[in-house]
């Protein structure tokens, strides 16, 4: 009868202890594997930079070839994955999709035409500097809690994107 009383007993404070926040809870294979993927793609990124300035081609003609291969890309993508239904555009999505389309060209353009103004190490961080940004929206805007992990994370590649651009070395 104790070992039941006990066991008892535990079941009970087992149900009431709180759950693990979202912050602490451990990455699923999804979140992991999307956060590689992130990774990737800033990697990616970080190099277009050395491009761009080699090509000195105007801001627009380098956003246009950028589009360009971006979409051969995707398309590739699209059929190597048999994923082409989910890159269609329905109904009342186009007006999204456009303003997202000229707001990230003008991103890119403003990007490009600030290299050769300042320096191509100004011109990353200010652009990288993005992210802070929307994890900042997130928040003090959505209220979303913010890992001490995501935060040292993020001061980190931020440090690492200021010694790579060189502006600490002159």
């Amino acid at each position: 009868m104790q070992d039941r009383t006990h066991s008892l007993q535990a079941a009970s404070v087992a149900s009431t202890a709180p759950a693990p926040t979202p912050a602490q809870a451990a990455p699923t294979a999804q979140e992991t594997r999307g956060q590689w993927l992130m990774i990737a793609g800033g990697v990616l990124l970080g190099t277009v930079g050395i491009f761009v300035e080699e090509a000195r081609q105007h801001p627009l003609v380098t956003v246009l070839f950028r589009c360009a291969f971006g979409a051969m890309a995707l398309l590739a993508w699209g059929l190597a994955t048999g994923r082409m239904r989910e890159l269609r555009v329905r109904g009342r999505s186009w007006p999204v999709v456009v303003a997202t389309g000229v707001l990230m060209v003008m991103n890119w353009a403003l990007f490009f035409a600030a290299i050769p103004r300042t320096s191509i190490g100004v011109a990353t961080i200010v652009f990288h500097i993005q992210p802070v940004w929307i994890m900042l929206f997130g928040t003090l805007v959505l209220r979303e809690a913010v890992a001490p992990r995501q935060v040292a994370a993020m001061l980190a590649a931020l440090l690492g994107l200021v010694l790579t651009t060189g502006l600490l070395g002159g």
